[in-house]
């Protein structure tokens, strides 16, 4: 059955494939900008993600903090009113491999008994879950989505575009 020289099928899978790309746009455009935006983890005294210290020991306990990639030099500060900062030499935040998850993680790790049980704020800058640490792929990364609208809009072209066409070379 056709109508104005498009099939009835073509209209079905038309809308189908449209409505399949409109339901997974969104979700694929959030998790390009999850991927490749930071975030800036800002403790002050008295606010933000509060940490407590581990206890100090020779092989070094760790903590996991949150984020996958540190991004800038963090900040450790006592989390009470005074808000002192405490010297970098006193503590380690690197990137390693969770004790607990098996994941990469942000991890912090006390070199000093001084810090043992102190409750910290931590300010730094860094990479969700799931980041792309490399520039070149964050910008093709960014290009999926527009990509991908591209599609939904061929999906609703080219069919009606073919029998336009067939239909002016009188097949």
């Amino acid at each position: 059955m056709e109508k104005d020289g498009i099939n009835i099928a073509v209209i079905i899978t038309i809308f189908i494939g449209v409505l399949v790309g409109l339901v997974l746009l969104p979700t694929t455009a959030q998790y390009v900008g999850i991927t490749s935006n930071t975030i800036v983890q800002n403790s002050t005294s008295g606010q933000g993600t509060t940490y407590t210290a581990p206890t100090w020991a020779e092989g070094g306990t760790t903590i996991d903090l949150v984020g996958q990639e540190l991004l800038s030099t963090p900040i450790v500060r006592n989390s009470t009113t005074d808000g002192i900062v405490f010297a970098a030499a006193n503590y380690t935040i690197a990137e390693g491999i969770s004790a607990t998850t098996g994941l990469k993680s942000i991890q912090f790790t006390s070199n000093n008994a001084s810090l043992d049980g102190l409750t910290l704020n931590i300010s730094y800058e860094y990479g969700a879950d799931g980041y792309i640490d490399n520039g070149g792929g964050r910008a093709i990364a960014g290009l999926i989505p527009l990509f991908f609208a591209l599609a939904i809009a061929l999906i609703m072209l080219i069919p009606t575009a073919r029998s336009k066409v067939l239909e002016m070379i009188g097949k």
